[in-house]
């Protein structure tokens, strides 16, 4: 058995927001259209359940056969005439008592019959049931209010309204029962005389109480002939609520006006079947004349607070009702899904109501007692008839648009996020993804362990080396710890190859120095060599302090010559100089050797001249001899100045001219 809903109205409220049921969609291009069967049997008059307790008490008559007599009972609801012309207690359900024999004050306890005796409306409000000084007790009340408050919340679907069929007329009576069992052929031949008809429940049916007396109650409908199928009351159009509202807001005119306000009345049977065959007939004429029947949806939600009653025996009316739904879905050019809502603890859980629903391709019928429970069952139903789309690649709700801003929520182990429908799939969620676990302090792989290994063992261990070797480091607070393996460390010199680098004792040096300066001495086979700092040595001459004295080439010498001779030459600033050997001078004529090249005034020469000419003289050991100036002679007939007196062939000595190519006279002519 199926658990009413039960929920919070505030919850209800938000539940309720019909409107706002997919926000992805800018508009419903193509409304759904919805049928809805309203239960308008006898017993919609009552509660939807019996929960208020009864008391008789109790004496014994007979204690040998513990035989009790309890004269009334006295808490239940009760109706009162002002002019005491008709009062009394709703009666208490003899079946549902239980007796405890043991308590010190003997009584059989129960339940109070649901019996509201009107139905919430203005004209026939029956009793106040659960005390809140209203008359809104009963499932008909219940139903109407809940079905008001989904036409106000809803306009994404096209809305018809259909009852049980009813006789409607002024002044018609309420439907009777044959003693038979049976409908009666109308108010006409009931009588309160218990031979022919009597009313249900005794000689009143659910209206025939204060102010209305025997056969008075909702006089202008009679539910007798229910069995004959469903009342159109409302077809299924656009933006009609209006007229739906004035079937269900609790008011009607008076006197009766066939073309007025009127109201569903709760009296006859529940014709499920039969009614459902009625909303076929509707739904043929509006499929085959509706243009976009092949993107429409089509439903009928179905309130009932009872199973079939117009079928005999039960196994044939469940047959026929899962039939007359079946037929809705398969037997039109359209399918029509059935909704299911069983009102009233008498059909909590049906499996009958369940088979329709099934039958009808909306799963399972919906369960509720109460106004919340209710309205929570159309909410839910509404939110699956409004067009949703859904991600498969298809324009469900014929926007013109395929799977357009769909968004849901997707997670995984690591969390949760959103992804998107692309193409008819669900891609690109948000969710955290599982990661291999590495050391980080966090849960990558979403398994409650932090920073564990491939076998749940913490910490995570990993190998690890150094230039020294092989080791293992561990995961320590989401970093990994140093390696254990061996580490370098600073060479030092000890002939082991301290760093790793396959090198020994490298560059490992301590400082040293000399009276020449500073250096280092340098590590060899774990042993340091002599210090590289320069040592004195013996003074040179190269320009350096070599002996590290502070002075620099000071007394450095050595011999030199010259062509001259020997000497000593002397080192400034790194170079030899001023060497004190002789050295060769200029050759002078004075007898000696001067330049020093084994010969003594070579080479040494002079001007000298004579009257005639001027020439050089030579030295010979010392002394000048030998000018090349030719000297005066005496003069001879030669045409030249031979004494250098400026005259020529003066007083020279003449001869005959003779044959030899001479001027022999000095007459200026040749032989």
């Amino acid at each position: 058995m199926k658990p009413a809903l039960r929920w919070p109205f505030a919850l209800l409220a938000a539940a309720l927001a019909f409107g706002s049921v997919h926000d992805a969609r800018a508009e419903i291009t193509v409304k759904p259209k919805m049928l809805v069967i309203l239960d308008s049997s006898g017993s919609m008059a009552w509660t939807p359940k019996s929960d208020i307790e009864c008391v008789w008490r109790c004496e014994m008559l007979n204690v040998l056969s513990d035989q009790y007599e309890c004269p009334g009972n006295t808490e239940c609801p009760s109706y009162t005439d002002p002019e005491n012309m008709l009062s009394g207690h709703v009666g208490c359900r003899s079946t549902m008592q239980t007796f405890d024999p043991t308590a010190g004050d003997k009584y059989k306890k129960g339940v109070c019959s649901p019996y509201t005796i009107g139905d919430g409306s203005e004209k026939y409000p029956g009793i106040d049931f659960n005390g809140d000084r209203r008359a809104n007790d009963s499932r008909l009340y219940v139903a109407k209010e809940a079905l008001t408050t989904m036409l106000a919340g809803t306009s994404e679907i096209e809305f018809g309204l259909m009852r049980y069929h009813q006789l409607e007329g002024n002044d018609v009576r309420s439907s009777c029962i044959c003693d038979n069992g049976d409908l009666c052929c109308g108010a006409a031949n009931c009588s309160d005389d218990g031979l022919d008809c009597t009313y249900r429940d005794g000689s009143f049916t659910s209206y025939d109480y204060y102010p209305y007396s025997f056969r008075e109650g909702a006089i202008n409908y009679d539910g007798s002939v229910s069995c004959d199928g469903g009342d159109l009351l409302v077809p299924v159009a656009d933006r009609n609520h209006s007229d739906i509202y004035m079937w269900i807001d609790q008011k009607e005119d008076s006197p009766y006006n066939a073309n007025g306000n009127r109201e569903i009345r709760a009296d006859g049977t529940t014709p499920l079947t039969a009614s459902l065959y009625s909303a076929m007939s509707h739904f043929r004429n509006l499929i085959d004349q509706d243009v976009q029947r092949d993107c429409r949806h089509y439903s009928v939600l179905m309130i009932t607070d009872g199973e079939e009653t117009c079928i005999k025996p039960a196994s044939a009316a469940q047959t026929s009702a899962v039939a007359a739904v079946r037929d809705l879905q398969t037997l039109l050019s359209r399918p029509v899904y059935t909704y299911i809502i069983g009102f009233g603890e008498e059909v909590a859980g049906s499996t009958i109501l369940d088979n329709m629903a099934m039958a009808g391709g909306t799963g399972h019928a919906y369960f509720a007692d109460d106004p919340a429970s209710l309205q929570m069952a159309i909410a839910t139903i509404i939110q699956q008839t409004i067009p949703k789309e859904i991600c498969d690649g298809i324009d469900n709700d014929c926007n013109g648009l395929t799977d357009d801003g769909l968004v849901r929520d997707c997670s995984t182990i690591c969390g949760g996020g959103f992804e998107t429908c692309e193409e008819g799939r669900w891609v690109n969620c948000t969710a955290p993804a599982v990661q291999a676990e590495i050391c980080d302090g966090i849960d990558n792989d979403c398994d409650g362990l932090t920073d564990e290994d491939v076998n749940n063992r913490i910490p995570m261990k990993k190998p690890c080396s150094t230039a020294c070797g092989n080791g293992i480091s561990i995961c320590d607070g989401g970093a990994w710890s140093l390696c254990d393996a061996p580490q370098p460390i600073d060479e030092v010199c000890d002939g082991e190859d301290n760093d790793c680098d396959g090198v020994t004792d490298e560059d490992v040096t301590i400082p040293c120095q000399t009276a020449c300066g500073v250096g280092v001495r340098r590590c060899v086979a774990g042993q340091f060599g002599d210090c590289e700092a320069r040592a004195p040595s013996e003074e040179i001459c190269d320009g350096i302090d070599n002996d590290c004295n502070g002075q620099t080439d000071e007394e450095v010498t050595r011999p030199c010559d010259t062509a001259c001779g020997n000497g000593t030459e002397y080192c400034q600033q790194g170079v030899w100089g001023n060497c004190d050997a002789p050295k060769p001078q200029e050759e002078i004529c004075d007898g000696l050797d001067n330049d020093c090249d084994g010969e003594t005034d070579e080479g040494v020469t002079r001007p000298c001249s004579t009257a005639c000419e001027s020439g050089v003289e030579t030295c010979v050991n010392g002394q000048f001899v030998g000018c090349t100036a030719r000297k005066p002679r005496a003069e001879v007939c030669n045409g030249l100045d031979d004494d250098c007196d400026g005259e020529t062939d003066e007083e020279a000595l003449t001869y005959p001219e003779d044959c030899n190519g001479i001027d022999d006279d000095c007459y200026g002519f040749t032989d």
